[in-house]
């Protein structure tokens, strides 16, 4: 009896661990609160987008702990448009924004700024298969000299991307900036919904001298800032795994515009793209344009 009173046991507690384990949600939505004073020659744009990225920081944390990384573009107004950034080593990471508010901007003391800002999103953990792919951002020449570890750009300057994957697999580059979500690789020309990549290979990407695979589809990028400063921000999806990019526009009549998609339908892809496929690994690049002077 002794047997069967502590099998009977085991098997109560195996399926209330199974029980938790497979109720477990793939993506969760959180809340988070930041308090950001402005730093040195801060512009607003990049004021707001600090008080963004640390009230998800604060969310992530509330939820999952310590070791986190980031997410998603959002348009404050007309005028300002905040990016993200990356908030530190790989445990969950934020998948888009619900909702999301900005105080107005309040002098504490002479010279002192500060911004409140509440958000609310979907966030999701990291599983295991995760991939550390390594991506930089290249100005004005497809050699990785001219990496740009700020991800600074003056109007005018040409964009580049490196990539390397340890494993082979399929890659999504997507910009977004004040309006619209572009869809930079797969090509605009090409018939493919992901780019085939080969493990342990280096490529650059937006330059015919480098992409010789796809000489005749590749698109250059020139970057353009209609402010003091633009923040963009370059989305990176990548699995082993094929999948497909979401549904975007095509101008027929601009050659040269990528593929686009608005902020709200790119925005319902992202999400249910990540939350039903663990596989799929996501990095964020915030660049800053500044706009040359007269």
């Amino acid at each position: 009896m002794r047997i069967k009173f502590l099998f009977i046991i085991f098997l109560l507690l195996y399926g209330l661990s199974f029980q938790s384990h497979a109720a477990k949600p793939k993506s969760v939505t959180v809340e988070g609160t930041s308090i950001v004073t402005a730093e040195d020659n801060m512009s607003i744009a990049e004021l707001q987008n600090k008080a963004i990225f640390e009230a998800r920081k604060d969310a992530i944390l509330k939820y999952f702990g310590t070791k986190i990384s980031s997410t998603e573009t959002l348009m404050v107004s007309e005028d300002v448009t905040v990016a993200t950034q990356s908030i530190s080593q790989t445990k969950a990471e934020w998948i888009s924004d619900i909702d999301c508010r900005l105080s107005p901007i309040r002098e504490i003391e002479p010279g002192k700024l500060i911004i409140e800002c509440w958000i609310k999103g979907v966030a999701r953990e990291i599983g295991t298969e995760y991939v550390d792919f390594e991506v930089e951002t290249l100005k004005n020449a497809p050699n990785r000299r001219f990496v740009t570890p700020d991800g600074s750009y003056n109007d005018g300057d040409d964009l580049f991307v490196y990539f390397k994957s340890p494993v082979s697999g399929y890659l999504n580059i997507y910009l977004l900036d004040e309006t619209n979500a572009f869809c930079l690789l797969p090509y605009r020309n090409s018939s493919d919904g992901a780019y085939y990549i080969e493990a342990d290979k280096e490529y650059i990407f937006f330059s015919p001298k480098t992409d010789s695979n796809h000489s005749t589809e590749v698109d250059e990028y020139v970057l353009h800032s209609g402010r003091a400063v633009e923040i963009n921000t370059l989305d990176f999806y990548f699995s082993p795994q094929k999948f497909n990019k979401g549904k975007m526009n095509i101008d027929e009549t601009d050659k040269t515009r990528p593929k686009d998609a608005t902020h709200s339908d790119y925005a319902k892809w992202k999400t249910k793209l990540l939350t039903n496929n663990d596989y799929i690994t996501f990095k964020t690049i915030d660049i800053k344009i500044y706009k040359n002077e007269d």
